[in-house]
């Protein structure tokens, strides 16, 4: 069990790689909403970019992000904020670097495993749920931008004793209304004759865990929106946008 220690906590959307623009971001929000993160456990909901390469029409090549370099930049932000970070993997992340190996070198900053579970300051307790299915893998190099491993792990929410929680910190969640009928996601499955399938079976996934947990919330990046619906009359469901803090203590979204 991790227990978080700071008296605020934040979830951050996605960032694919760009630290600087997310602090950036930050910075923007202190002049026009008065918002600072500092004090915080920080959890960042997926898509941070280790190990991700992107293609490069500059020289027409697959170039991977620099990984360490990316989690410097937040090593430091977190030190001088006295902020505690937290990631978890998403489907634009190695799964093979989340892994004591890669994260002992940080001091802020640790990773948060499949199936973990969280005691928060607000006295909830909350369920890791990591990982989700690149949609655009028609698009993505297997190994270098999507991996065969990358969607949640049903296994190990299988073996978890059952018990309640009160929430899920995870990356991919149930489908925000505004996206079922999105003519991104009808060009990927035309492309992609399994996609719709193996949708379907994340979908599954994801309320094989509602229901065995009995979670009341659940807080997700991956849709590159901002939305909150009620799912199955059962559910609250936050997904929260790229580089946009939640505040989890008073679900305050900026």
């Amino acid at each position: 069990m991790v227990e978080f220690q700071k008296e605020r906590c934040f979830l951050i959307g996605d960032i694919h790689g760009d630290t600087v623009g997310f602090l950036e971001y930050l910075d923007e929000m202190k002049s026009f909403k008065d918002v600072t993160i500092e004090n915080s456990d920080v959890v960042f909901l997926g898509d941070i970019g280790i190990g991700f390469y992107h293609y490069s029409y500059s020289i027409m090549d697959w170039r991977r992000n620099n990984d360490v370099a990316t989690m410097d930049v937040l090593e430091k932000w977190a030190e001088e904020n006295n902020n505690k970070i937290w990631v978890l993997r998403g489907n634009h992340d190695d799964p093979l670097l989340f892994s004591k190996r890669f994260f002992s070198r940080f001091k802020y900053i640790d990773y948060l495993k499949d199936g973990e579970t969280i005691k928060a300051k607000n006295g909830k307790t909350y369920l890791v749920v990591p990982g989700a299915i690149s949609v655009d893998r028609k698009w993505r190099e297997l190994g270098l931008s999507y991996w065969d491993n990358e969607i949640v792990k049903e296994n190990t929410y299988k073996r978890k004793k059952k018990q309640n929680f009160d929430g899920v910190f995870a990356h991919t969640g149930p489908t925000p209304p505004i996206c079922e009928k999105s003519t991104f996601i009808k060009k990927m499955k035309n492309e992609d004759p399994a996609l719709e399938k193996d949708i379907a079976e994340e979908r599954r996934v994801v309320d094989f865990i509602i229901d065995k947990f009995d979670v009341k919330s659940w807080y997700n990046g991956h849709y590159h929106i901002n939305s909150d619906f009620i799912y199955r009359e059962k559910c609250d469901v936050h997904a929260i946008d790229i580089n946009t803090p939640f505040e989890l203590y008073d679900d305050t979204i900026y």
